[in-house]
Parts: structure tokens; sequence; C-alpha cells
């Protein structure tokens, strides 16, 4: 099975859970289980982004694709991951 973490915007915010009710969707789609650690926050930003998949990575819990909910977020997240 594949391990897909969403890096998503703010906690509660409306536009961060629209885009994590797609991820939700598209795993349903597929035949895959939603489990809430399956997403981070980095706030729509990229020191938070940053924050979020360095902690993904401290958790030894390395997913096989990271989904971000924006662009700065995902240039980010790119980074830390070369780095690692």
């Amino acid at each position: 099975m594949k391990k897909p973490h969403f890096i998503a915007g703010i906690k509660d915010n409306p536009f961060s859970e629209e885009r994590i009710g797609i991820f939700k969707k598209v795993l349903a789609d597929n035949g895959m289980p939603f489990s809430p650690q399956m997403v981070s926050y980095g706030e729509f930003w990229a020191a938070p982004a940053r924050n979020a998949i360095k902690n993904v990575i401290a958790s030894g819990n390395i997913p096989d694709a990271v989904i971000c909910a924006n662009d700065i977020m995902a240039f980010n997240v790119c980074d830390v991951l070369r780095e690692a």
C-alpha cells in the first residue's frame, strides 16, 4: 500500500479543509484508508511547511508521496526532502 501525506494550510481554515476533503475523496476513490496522521499543516507558507515535513521525517513514518495545498509549500517541502 502507498503512504501519501498531505501538507494542508491552516487548521480549521475553510480553504484548507476543502483541500483535505479532496485528499480524502481521492484516497477513497482509490480504495485507500484515511488517517489523521496523513495530514500536517504548513499554514500556506514556507517556514511552517518546512517544519511540517521535518516533523514527518523525524517521525520515521516516511511517505511515498507528499501532496501540498499550494506551490510555496511544495517548493519548500521539496527543498527539505532533497536536503534529507
